[in-house]
Order: structure tokens, then sequence, then C-alpha cells
């Protein structure tokens, strides 16, 4: 088969939508070498390097170039990528809120959540209605859509009408970047270029009202002038939409010596922050999935997260879970965990254990088989020798 998949935001600084593009495409590359993969992106950064892709001689990349007086217009609609601007192909997987009317071969997309309809109010105008847009065409034209939750199954069956036999629930996983640091030197060196030199508390996400910071900042406060808290409050992550001014938040509160925005940070040190937090916190309102909760897990740090939507979904009973609405419950999670050497160890490794329930290459051999499900006939035989290979360790 020829599959066309939309790498465009692997390009620059990468979020949720990027990180699992890019997870997808590792976990293919790990098995499949049969099949020929077109990646194409739509958006070009020129001051962004390249993004770092599968170097497989069954992959190549494709940068399309779309008439400006066009973008608008297909933006809006969610329409990308224009027919005529791909070869043809078997299966076009749009990871991202587009599924073009016309194209060739069999349409799958990839939806996350549906918190622009949900949570209208954590979008932009824009945004929002791009997004609209885009999970109406996907309903109304993909041959498959992966939901990455039952959460995201459940909202698109409810809100959107999509047959349930047309939905294929596939989690994604932490990339094999995300594991213990154990090295004493790396950490030390990375966390004094980063300005820590305190134990910390950690939150990565991009900054925009639904990952709910300013609850946190309100429970960090809290558990500072209460138990004369001495942890640093670290947060990871670059501006995303409708952010209010954190740093003022933090003054009002009293806090402003204590938190620390580090803005978009690297993936290498990302593990390090991972791997050396105290304690990981992401108070989110709702999530389709939740990266950056299991990625903590995967290096082995002790999470708190919400109990709505898909979150319980992907940490268990590895994680302790709090109302998201609650700063005083958060606060008393957090005491719990900190002031507690054996119950923080014992988190330690049931979020080892939870992570190693996700890999990409699991997820890129369910994907493959949605793929094989709506492309072009193949062999039984051929299709046999590949369910029954064993996946990589």
């Amino acid at each position: 088969m020829k599959i066309a998949i939309d790498v465009s935001l692997t390009i620059g600084e990468i979020a949720g939508v990027g990180s699992y593009t890019r997870g997808l495409l590792e976990g293919l590359a790990a098995i499949d070498a049969d099949n020929e993969y077109l990646l194409y992106s739509y958006l070009n950064f020129p001051y962004a390097p390249q993004p770092t892709l599968p170097q497989k001689p069954n992959f190549a990349l494709r940068m399309l170039q779309l008439e400006e007086e066009n973008w608008e217009r297909i933006w809006s609609r969610a329409d990308l990528p224009p027919k005529d601007s791909l070869d043809a192909v078997d299966v076009l997987h749009s990871p991202f809120f587009n599924a073009p009317k016309d194209h060739h071969g069999s349409l799958v997309v990839t939806i996350y959540d549906v918190s622009f309809l949900l949570q209208p109010q954590f979008h932009t105008e824009a945004n929002r209605l791009h997004c609209l847009q885009g999970t109406l065409n996907a309903a109304l034209y993909a041959d498959r859509i992966v939901a990455i939750s039952m959460q995201t199954k459940k909202d698109l069956i409810d809100y959107f009408s999509v047959p349930d036999e047309r939905i294929r629930v596939i989690h994604p996983a932490h990339r094999k970047i995300y594991y213990p640091e154990r090295d004493v030197e790396v950490i030390r060196r990375a966390l004094e270029r980063l300005g820590i030199f305190h134990n910390f508390i950690l939150f990565v996400g991009s900054l925009e009202p639904r990952k709910n910071l300013k609850t946190l900042l309100q429970a960090y406060a809290t558990y500072v002038t209460r138990y004369a808290c001495k942890e640093l409050l670290v947060v990871a992550g670059g501006k995303g939409w409708l952010n209010d001014d954190l740093s003022q938040v933090a003054a009002e509160l009293g806090i402003a010596e204590r938190v620390k925005f580090l803005g978009y940070v690297q993936e290498a040190d990302l593990r390090v922050l991972y791997s050396a937090a105290k304690l990981f916190v992401y108070p989110s309102i709702y999530e389709g999935f939740g990266l950056p909760p299991l990625e903590a897990m995967a290096c082995g740090a002790p999470v708190i997260t919400s109990n709505t939507s898909a979150l319980p979904e992907v940490v268990g009973d590895a994680a302790l879970l709090i109302d998201p609405h609650n700063s005083e419950e958060l606060c008393q999670a957090m005491q719990r965990v900190l002031c507690d050497d054996d119950f923080r160890k014992r988190m330690r490794r049931q979020s080892l254990a939870r992570a190693k329930l996700f890999s990409w290459e699991q997820t890129a051999e369910q994907t493959l088989a949605v793929y094989e499900e709506v492309g072009p006939e193949r062999p039984k035989e051929a299709r046999a020798a590949r369910i029954g290979r064993k996946l990589p360790k």
C-alpha cells in the first residue's frame, strides 16, 4: 500500500498532535518495511529545523506548496490537503482536525477530543470553528476515525452520531526518549542550565486555560503557607491561546519567587525534569488522552491528575485523582505525596508499571490494521504473516 500521512505539526515546537504523529511514525518505522509512506506537510516554518522523521527507504517527505490566496479558505473548511497536491495513494491519514472531502484512496482521521464543543471557552473562535468543521468532515467522509480514548469515542457517538463500527480506539503512548534518567551528572547539568536548584513540583503542558494552571497556583500557594513548603513549582510549556498572565497570578498569590516558568523545553531536558521531579501535577479540566502524565510515569514520577475525561483511563490506579475545580483537594493530595517518602516511592513504582502497558509499536500495529481494513485487498497469507509477527520489545 501507499499511505500518505500529514506531518505538518511535527515541525517547530511540537505539542500534543505533533508528539502523537512523531510517535506513530516511529512505531510504523519499527514494524513495517513493506508499505510505502508519503509524509507531507502544508505548513512551512522557515526558521524551524526540519522534522525528525524516520530515515527508512519506505518513508519519504514532501513539502506541499499551497497558493496563499487559497490558504485561509481551505484552512477554515478543514479541507487539507487539496487532492491535486498529492500523488495517488491508497490511504490518506490525517492526524489533525483536517478531513478533505475530495481525496485519493480511503480516508483515516485521528480525533483527539471534542473540547472545542464541550469547553468552547477554552478556545479561540478560529480554532473552535476549524476543529468543529474538521470533526464534522471526519464524521461525514472518513472511512475510519481513530479515537485516542474510549472517552473520545463516546463523545463522537454522542455529539456527532458517528456509527460505532467506523471508530477504532487506539491509545497513544510515550516516546522511547522518556525513561528514568539515572545519571546524576546529566541531571545536575540540565537542572543547572534551566536554573533549578531545589526539589520541585512539575507541570508540563501548553499554557492555555483548559490546563487549569490557576487552580494549580492556588493549591500551591495554600501548600506553601500551610506546610512551610520548600519545593519549587516548575512550569514547562509553550504559550497556547487565551492564556492569562500567569506570572501576574503568581505575584498576586505571593508565590512569584517560588514559581519558575521555563517556556518550551526540549525533550532531552524534559526527560530530566520528569525524572528529577518530586511530584508531577496535571490538573487539566478536559483531555482526550493526556500524554504528559504518561510521559511523567514513564520517567518514574509520582503523578496527581484530574478525575475527569480520559485521564483516569490513562493513569489507571497508579496516580492520585483529584477534582480539578477543587484547589483544596489538590493541596491535600500534594501534601500527602510530598510528605510521605514511602508512599512517594510506591507511586514511582506504580508509575513505571503503568507506563509499560503503552508502546508506540502497539499503537502502530493497531493503526496499520486500520489502514488494511480500508486499503486495497491483500493476499490472506501476507496479512496473516504480518499479524502473527511479534512486536519488538
